[in-house]
């Protein structure tokens, strides 16, 4: 057996469309140098109270949400770059879909007990926010989560560090993050406002992936994960159609439905693009348990695997 999570699932062949989360319209993104405990925000090294008051903030959003607009906390970080100061305070940033990010500086984390982050979360910002309409990239770098996301994930975050410096004005956005799900496909990155998620990423794929992403078009649609704000089978459906059609504008492609089909697994999609309605059926696929589930995990996965076909 492959002795790393990503190197058992390269070996099983396992495809990467349709393994993105799903449903997140919403990122909510705290500033968080040093250690992180394996659960990310859940066990978090910070006091007991700001814990419970950052994940009560994102419980309650999520109840008051539909399901398929949900937040989802991380853990965030930057390396400084040679030559810069270290910023002063916290920040704490809110990436929703389609959206400019929302950002707030606090003196420290104990700051956001005065804030009411459930109603920031729900559209009603804090008056100090400031909004940045650069993209914003997040890398997977949690080596507690898993050995291959610090392995993978922290050259290939570097070398976009190299081209996006730490405090620039115009370049992207670039942070460290905790788990973003899928280690096995590290380096694992996302791309936020459109929310669409890349595996198998490697420092010799950073050169190109910062040019797609400052030419605001998705990157290699062979790395594409899928988008997050999507249940599974409409990623899958969406990226059979980009790939069909060499389709490289975030938001080029819109779901505008889905349904149950006929048969265990199988989804109706309806699918827009260039002004043109696409109506496919999508048929979920399990595989032999063949794939780690996380590195020195005895317990293996069986991978799945999309049939997206036009439906007549």
């Amino acid at each position: 057996m492959s002795d790393t999570c990503t190197l058992s699932s390269l070996a099983a062949n396992e495809p990467l469309a349709a393994t993105a989360v799903e449903n997140v319209a919403t990122w909510l993104l705290i500033e968080q140098d040093g250690g992180w405990g394996k659960k990310g925000l859940d066990d978090a090294p910070m006091d007991d109270d700001v814990r419970a008051h950052l994940l009560a903030a994102v419980s309650k959003a999520n109840a008051a949400a539909p399901r398929n607009a949900q937040v989802r906390p991380q853990l965030v970080r930057q390396e400084q770059s040679a030559g810069t100061a270290s910023s002063e305070g916290v920040r704490i940033l809110v990436a929703r879909a389609g959206a400019p990010t929302e950002r707030l500086t606090l003196s420290g984390l104990r700051a956001a007990l005065d804030l009411d982050i459930a109603a920031w979360l729900q559209g009603k910002a804090p008056s100090s926010v400031e909004l940045d309409p650069r993209p914003l990239v997040l890398v997977c770098t949690h080596g507690k989560r898993d050995r291959c996301c610090a392995e993978h994930g922290l050259a290939f975050y570097r070398e976009l560090a190299a081209r996006w410096p730490t405090g620039g004005a115009t370049t992207p956005d670039l942070w460290q993050s905790t788990h973003l799900g899928g280690h096995r496909f590290a380096a694992t990155a996302v791309s936020l406002p459109d929310g669409y998620q890349y595996g198998r990423l490697s420092p010799a794929d950073a050169p190109t992936f910062a040019d797609a992403i400052e030419a605001g078009r998705l990157y290699d649609l062979a790395t594409l994960r899928g988008r997050s704000t999507l249940p599974a089978p409409a990623q899958a459906a969406d990226l059979q159609l980009r790939q069909t059609h060499a389709l490289v504008a975030p938001n080029e492609v819109s779901v505008v439905g889905m349904g149950p089909a006929d048969g265990d697994g199988c989804w109706t999609v309806t699918l827009q693009a260039a002004g043109a309605s696409h109506t496919v059926t999508v048929e979920r696929h399990w595989g032999p348990k063949s794939v780690m589930n996380s590195c020195g995990a005895p317990e293996l996965s069986a991978p799945v695997s999309w049939a997206v076909s036009t439906r007549v």
